[in-house]
């Protein structure tokens, strides 16, 4: 992913994630684990915090709001919370999307942004690659990867 990134000229710093049914947010090297819940429960309190938004004119909108209506929690027999759009037909893709990209949000800048610096632009790329490359080998570290 890295690489597809750079040759295509981007300076974008990707995040590889798999997402996990698991408890706890894990990395090894490059990748994380993160679970299904801390994703869905992290967008949920930032739509009751108001700092999500949904432009009316936005192309996918409507969609968005709809998988995000869909979602639902459910317990299995052994007790384990499952996240999932569970009606048939529903999709959550774009539910995922958002909140992958509000949780990678909080790996860039990870004390939040207050007064005119809340809105994240591209001219903080530099600082959010700094941010992200020292907060990961914080986390090598705590691992013992590093």
């Amino acid at each position: 992913m890295q690489n597809a990134c750079a040759d295509a000229g981007s300076d974008v710093e990707a995040m590889p994630v798999t997402i996990t049914s698991g408890q706890t947010e894990t990395t090894g090297g490059e990748f994380y684990g993160v679970p299904k819940r801390d994703l869905i429960v992290g967008l949920q309190v930032l739509l009751q915090r108001g700092g999500l938004q949904i432009a009316a004119g936005l192309q996918f909108g409507r969609k968005l709001v709809e998988e995000m209506m869909a979602m639902e929690v459910r317990v299995s027999p052994a007790g384990n919370e499952q996240y999932a759009a569970w009606r048939e037909g529903t999709h959550d893709d774009l539910v995922f999307a958002v909140a992958l990209a509000y949780w990678s949000a909080q790996k860039a800048y990870p004390k939040g942004l207050e007064g005119d610096q809340r809105w994240w632009t591209n001219g903080c790329q530099e600082d959010a690659g700094r941010m992200f490359r020292r907060w990961m080998a914080e986390e090598e570290r705590r691992n013992g990867h590093g």
